[in-house]
């Protein structure tokens, strides 16, 4: 074996064993400590109180919880919800529609895109169609355009929501650009499952 081969073996060995003797619940914490930095941490006895109690908000914030919706357990009703606001699940050829129609049934980030989709067009719908699957890809672009996959606690941003249907609408239109979904809905029409 050569030197240098030997030397860094040796350090990978001294580096791993006072790895091991730092991250030892029984060493002492100060053995491997500079002396300047043996400062003993200070303990806290007792809980501090509470000055004054912590009002409410006074407004609804942009991101709230998810929404407990009925649909959440049945992803067909969800479906069926979602096209009586107008938004279908793709405008792929059908082998897109089964797949997206999958990530509804077993992905909860799908869920949750579609339930605050809802949650925006409650008690209208969409003038024209739009698609699921573009809402979210530009849903993700707006949170984070590196990401290609959000969780689903990461769809809670209402804002953005709005956002990605209206972009959505204004590429479909590019010559009736909206700036609110005011412009793109219209009040919602009873339909069987629904109550007016």
């Amino acid at each position: 074996m050569s030197w240098g081969y030997q030397f860094t073996r040796w350090m990978l060995v001294i580096c791993a064993t006072r790895l091991l003797v730092a991250c030892s619940p029984t060493a002492a914490p100060t053995t491997l400590l500079p002396t300047a930095t043996r400062t003993p941490a200070p303990r806290l006895t007792s809980l501090p109180h509470p000055t004054a109690p912590v009002a409410p908000p006074t407004s609804l914030p942009a991101t709230l919880p998810a929404p407990t919706h009925a649909a959440a357990s049945d992803p067909a009703a969800l479906e069926q919800q979602l096209l009586e606001v107008n938004i279908s699940l793709s405008g792929g050829p059908p082998e897109r529609v089964e797949e997206v129609r999958g990530f509804l049934r077993t992905d909860p980030a799908y869920q949750a895109l579609a339930q605050r989709c809802l949650q925006l067009l409650s008690g209208k719908q969409l003038v024209d169609t739009i698609y699921l699957d573009v809402i979210n890809g530009k849903y993700i672009d707006l949170v984070d355009p590196s990401a290609v996959y959000l969780p689903a606690d990461r769809y809670s941003d209402l804002d953005k929501h709005e956002a990605a249907i209206l972009e959505h609408c204004n590429e479909n239109h590019p010559d009736q650009r909206a700036a609110s979904l005011d412009a793109i809905t219209i009040p919602r029409r009873p339909t069987a499952t629904t109550r007016p």
